[in-house]
């Protein structure tokens, strides 16, 4: 017995001492899967970010020169607009918005507004600022007696500048914050004035393919456009029937706007935008408003989006 038990002691010592041992690798890697391998396997792959619009953007951008560098988003449709500044009649214009980015240039244009922005925020987010344009549809053959017997205007188109700034204040996620400020002067003869617009707005993605918009404006108007389309002279006035009016510069109208960006997938989707302006002051005691036009003023377009 006594020789059973120093036979079966060492070979128990041997057993419980080889159980510490550490692992061979060569069974550790047959007995367990590799870490990466775990990894690959459940990660979720990457998702493109719904783009064409500045505020859609990631914050963290591609090397220059890349294609993802490079960005082209049009909507093309349909749109409504007074017919003239102050006018209560509507009539149908060619609604777009472009959207245009390539490194350190940028191009943005929404219905008769447009501008170039030479040095945009860096992956938007802080300062950018450049030339402006806008166009201003012309007042005459509006099928309005009264309106006929003033003076026609005709089509201003408008340049100017900008300065804005884009925040990410990350309320709702995804999100931006853009506060611009544009001057623009006529250069057609058509009113040869001055006009100062601040906007103001706030855009966000509730869902991956879904971007709302809203925003708050107003604008200020120098004399020759106040008298240019809110002015009943007296040889206007006889002929109209209108009574004489001569209105000071100042703002000129506050309002509000509103879009929707749907995608259907990251190059097609639908763009609608609602504007309001309420002209306000000299502008809306204007016989050409108050008389025969309106102070609420509306502007709609939707049409088709694309993303190159």
């Amino acid at each position: 017995m006594l020789r059973l038990v120093t036979i079966l002691l060492p070979l128990a010592l041997c057993a419980c001492t080889s159980t510490n041992r550490p692992v061979p690798v060569a069974l550790r890697g047959a007995a367990a899967p590799s870490p990466v391998a775990v990894q690959s396997d459940t990660a979720a792959p990457p998702t493109a970010s719904p783009e064409g619009d500045p505020a859609a953007e990631t914050d963290a951008p591609p090397p220059p020169g890349t294609p993802s560098d490079r960005s082209l988003f049009l909507t093309v449709g349909p749109g409504a607009a007074p017919q003239f500044e102050g006018a209560s009649s509507y009539q149908l214009i060619p609604f777009t918005v472009v959207r245009f980015r390539d490194g350190g240039f940028a191009f943005e244009s929404e219905g008769l507004e447009g501008r170039f922005d030479l040095v945009p925020p860096s992956w938007n987010t802080g300062w950018g600022f450049g030339p402006s344009f806008a166009f201003r549809l012309p007042r005459r053959d509006t099928g309005d007696a009264t309106i006929d017997a003033l003076d026609s205007v005709g089509t201003a188109f408008e340049v100017g500048g900008f300065a804005r700034y884009i925040a990410k204040p990350g309320w709702l996620g995804q999100d931006s914050w853009e506060t611009r400020m544009t001057v623009t002067g006529d250069t057609t003869g058509a009113h040869n004035g001055v006009v100062a617009q601040l906007d103001s707005d706030y855009a966000w993605f509730p869902k991956r393919n879904i971007r709302l918009s809203f925003g708050l404006r107003a604008s200020w108007a120098a004399n020759q456009f106040m008298n240019t389309y809110f002015q009943v002279t007296p040889e206007g006035a006889a002929r109209s029937g209108l009574a004489p009016y001569d209105p000071e510069p100042g703002l000129r109208n506050v309002g509000a706007q509103a879009s929707i960006l749907f995608l259907f997938n990251p190059n097609h989707g639908v763009f609608a935008l609602v504007r309001y302006d309420q002209l306000v002051d000299e502008v809306a005691n204007s016989p050409i408003v108050r008389d025969v036009g309106s102070a609420e003023q509306w502007l709609v377009g939707a049409g088709y989006s694309y993303r190159f």
